[in-house]
């Protein structure tokens, strides 16, 4: 389940949840800075297929957009324009997350 917002570093990120296409289904998920905030998509284009993402996709591109808006708050603009960097954080992050027990 997804956040409707957090804060980081004194700043509000507004979480949204979108059903449409975002960026003509290139990509899934968006993290803008200066509007503090990160945007989802439902749905992507495999081929001239338009499909709806599950959830552990829509989640894992979630903890991916949120590790573009730490990295950025933190300064480190060379580590956030390393999408492997990114996504592979992003991954372990979201196992962490899905796996945690609490005992």
């Amino acid at each position: 389940m997804l956040p409707k917002s957090f804060d980081l570093l004194g700043h509000t990120i507004k979480v949204k949840l979108i059903k449409k296409l975002l960026d003509k289904g290139v990509n899934v998920g968006e993290s803008n800075d200066p509007e503090n905030t990160i945007t989802i998509s439902n749905k992507y284009k495999d081929g001239d297929k338009v499909k709806t993402a599950n959830d552990d996709y829509i989640e894992h591109t979630f903890y991916h957009e949120l590790v573009h808006q730490i990295l950025t708050k933190m300064g480190e603009y060379k580590l956030n324009n390393n999408e492997k960097f990114v996504d592979n954080f992003a991954a372990l992050l979201y196992q962490f997350e899905k796996s945690k027990k609490f005992k």
